[in-house]
């Protein structure tokens, strides 16, 4: 009996979920849509592990140099997926091709 439920608990793992909000904004030019710019919220999770793994002080002033190592270690990998985004323009999906612009900012102790 005990090597069952070893062998149960060996198949058991951890699955950490990442809850999001977020905000769509679409940019338009004269050529029609130029960009779509995204605003994730995260969880208190997530952003508490975003400060105390990237960050020096661990406090919620990120700077540049940080800035880029999240983006690095912790997104760009994202790309993959298309960063979990479906876009569709006249029924086709479109692959999101790159990330510019990305900042790690802190609002009331919440990764934005």
């Amino acid at each position: 009996m005990i090597v069952l439920i070893l062998l149960f608990i060996s198949v058991l793992y951890s699955h950490p979920h990442i809850w999001i909000e977020y905000t769509i904004e679409p940019v338009f030019s004269d050529k029609g849509l130029e960009d779509l710019q995204l605003e994730w919220i995260f969880d208190d999770m997530f952003s508490w592990q975003i400060i105390t793994d990237y960050t020096q002080n661990q406090d919620f002033n990120i700077s540049e140099d940080e800035n880029k190592t999240i983006q690095k270690e912790a997104f760009d990998y994202l790309k993959e997926s298309d960063y979990f985004t479906n876009f569709y323009v006249n029924g086709n999906r479109k692959e999101i091709r790159n990330v510019s612009n990305l900042k790690v900012p802190f609002r009331m102790g919440l990764t934005i």
